[in-house]
């Protein structure tokens, strides 16, 4: 057991370090200039996907997007569910906030439902937002004139996403997300390489068109990413709350989710891989980006690891066969990774973290197992919680 234990240490160790040593290097890196956003709105096209979520929930973020619409900014709600129950009622919400309502074949994939629309787009720029994330209109303007500014190698503008919480795992998975925004994706924003996050985001249709919307993975979001960081595009993070969205309605929901990520990941990563073995980097840049990818691709591989053999240290060492010293040894990395993160909240940030990290470990678990699976997986929609939602909240 204790060779075990002390085997999970140096691999686990070797991972953190290396994480760790990736996001230091981007720090390290002499971050790109942001140039001043233009002062001309350039024409933007909204799309909201909705597949299945709930009247209320689509009601909340339509409110939210009626100020674009006034503002002259063309927004469409796009219906892609195999049930039509609810379509009437989404065309008078619709016709209420100035949206146009647009019903598209279900097509299986998110991926394929943003090509599809992307054929008929004729703006220089187009954001695509979840129906249960109600965007902040002038954030959201402000994206686009800062992408509108940026260099015409810089694909996307990046924003995030906040989202309300009622329970205490719905604050353990908000925590990992303040820390991935706050410590990654700014570390990524240096060297132009922050991925895109599934919505909170405004794309260049030039970039988008150039190397299409790939549907071979449950994380379209990551999978674009790669492969317009991979076409030589770029991509910037400001940190600001872009939208709000809505926290998954249970526990089981949530691993269904944490599971979709692991899995949509890990077969970004066999892609990158492969990508690597085909073409193998020739630059310092291309060897850079080759190792953001791969630490970032294994992450869930390496969570659920470091997880398991957390919980076996921890229980040995109750039994008396290690020391408490190596179960001490796990966190090093983990909290070396909370020290990056500013505030003066670092210890509950590194509690929350933790319990968070074995709380989804049945998710992450059933992800790593799906990756192993050739077939392509069906896409699902989170069930998201809608407490609070019988009257519509300002964002």
């Amino acid at each position: 057991m204790l060779s075990l234990t002390t085997l999970g240490v140096v691999l686990n160790s070797a991972v953190g370090a290396a994480f760790l040593g990736h996001l230091l290097s981007c720090r390290l890196t002499p971050s790109r200039s942001r140039p001043t956003p233009v002062s001309t709105l350039p024409s933007l096209q909204v799309w909201v996907l909705t597949c299945g979520e709930a009247p209320v929930v689509v009601a909340r973020t339509l409110a939210a997007c009626a100020p674009l619409a006034a503002r002259g900014v063309p927004v469409a709600l796009v219906q892609n569910s195999l049930a039509t129950e609810h379509d009437d009622l989404l065309r008078e919400l619709c016709a209420t906030h100035a949206v146009r309502f647009v019903r598209v074949p279900h097509l299986g994939s998110k991926a394929r439902v943003m090509e599809r629309l992307l054929a008929d787009c004729t703006t220089e720029l187009v954001a695509f937002l979840d129906a249960d994330e109600a965007p902040r209109p002038e954030v959201l303007l402000d994206l686009a004139r800062a992408l509108a500014a940026e260099p015409d190698d810089v694909a996307f503008v990046q924003g995030h996403n906040a989202s309300v919480h009622h329970r205490w795992w719905q604050q353990c998975e908000a925590v990992r997300l303040s820390v991935y925004r706050n410590v990654v994706c700014e570390a990524r924003d240096t060297v132009g390489r922050v991925h895109f996050l599934g919505t909170t985001a405004v794309h260049r249709r030039r970039a988008l068109e150039a190397v299409g919307i790939p549907d071979w993975s449950v994380t379209e979001d990551n999978a674009l990413s790669a492969r317009l960081h991979f076409s030589g595009w770029r991509s910037r993070f400001h940190g600001v709350e872009c939208t709000r969205g809505l926290p998954c309605e249970s526990l089981p929901a949530w691993w269904r989710q944490q599971r979709r990520w692991a899995h949509g990941n890990l077969t970004v990563l066999g892609w990158v891989l492969r990508r690597a073995w085909s073409q193998p980097p020739r630059s310092r840049d291309s060897l850079a980006l080759l190792a953001g990818y791969v630490l970032s691709g294994s992450f869930f591989a390496a969570a659920t690891l470091w997880t398991l053999l957390l919980l076996g240290t921890a229980i040995a060492a109750v039994l008396g066969w290690v020391p408490l010293a190596a179960l001490a040894v796990h966190g090093i990395w983990f909290l070396a990774l909370v020290a990056l993160v500013p505030g003066p909240r670092r210890l509950y940030t590194a509690c929350m973290l933790m319990v968070g990290n074995v709380v989804v470990l049945p998710g992450y678990l059933a992800g790593c197992v799906r990756a192993l699976d050739p077939r392509r997986a069906a896409f699902d929609v989170s069930v998201k919680d809608q407490r609070g939602l019988g009257v519509v909240e300002p964002v």
